[in-house]
């Protein structure tokens, strides 16, 4: 079975876990928002459901699973189907792009990041955010992957190596916003942070 697949048979309940963990979804959309531009067209690179998509006002959703972008263009996101690392959209075409937590499913990370600086406009923005592999979110998500389902595609990556990836494609690190410190079982909503170490959602702003 392919990651699309299994992302094609999750679909349908993938939301879930938010819905029993709300502290934990208000905690990543802040640290979003912080960063996320509100003006301009922007791409959702990975939109899976559209969830995030929607409550950012991020107008194109890309993703490889039929079933995810069904449920995306339910939300009123412009679904298009593709991979990361061959975006279908010409040249300096969206004023930012967004990624949540899904460069950790894609088979090459460095080449959807230089995808991303191609398409995005000169003076834009990226916003990539991956859960920590240096954290005890990312224990978690480890020990998911070894129990199969969409997580075995999972690779997760480190602050430092996504803001490698970031200045390999071209960006320009800008600001960091990060969240989840609590300890799992708990779901408080959390203010988002500069510093990193311990906090299991990490979103970094790039500028091309």
């Amino acid at each position: 079975m392919s990651s699309a697949e299994a992302f094609d048979e999750a679909s349908a309940t993938y939301d879930e876990w938010y819905e029993q963990h709300p502290g934990a979804l208000m905690s990543e959309l802040k640290a979003l928002e912080a960063l996320v531009p509100r003006r301009g067209l922007g791409l959702d690179l990975g939109v899976g459901t559209g969830l995030m998509a929607e409550r950012l006002g991020v107008q194109v959703g890309l993703d490889p699973s039929a079933g995810m972008l069904r449920r995306a263009a339910q939300r009123g996101i412009m679904a298009v189907r593709g991979v990361g690392e061959a975006l279908p959209f010409r040249e300096a075409c969206f004023d930012y792009t967004v990624s949540t937590a899904a460069l950790c499913f894609m088979d090459e990370p460095a080449k959807a990041l230089e995808e991303a600086w191609r398409v995005v406009k000169p003076g834009g923005r990226l916003v990539a955010c991956i859960i920590s592999r240096d954290s005890h979110w990312g224990r978690l998500y480890e020990a998911k992957r070894r129990k199969g389902g969409v997580y075995t595609y999972m690779k997760l990556l480190s602050p430092s190596e996504l803001e490698s990836l970031m200045r390999r494609a071209g960006f320009k690190p800008l600001r960091t916003s990060a969240t989840l410190s609590q300890p799992l079982g708990f779901d408080v909503a959390e203010e988002p942070s500069s510093k990193v170490e311990g906090r299991g959602f990490v979103c970094l702003e790039g500028l091309k």
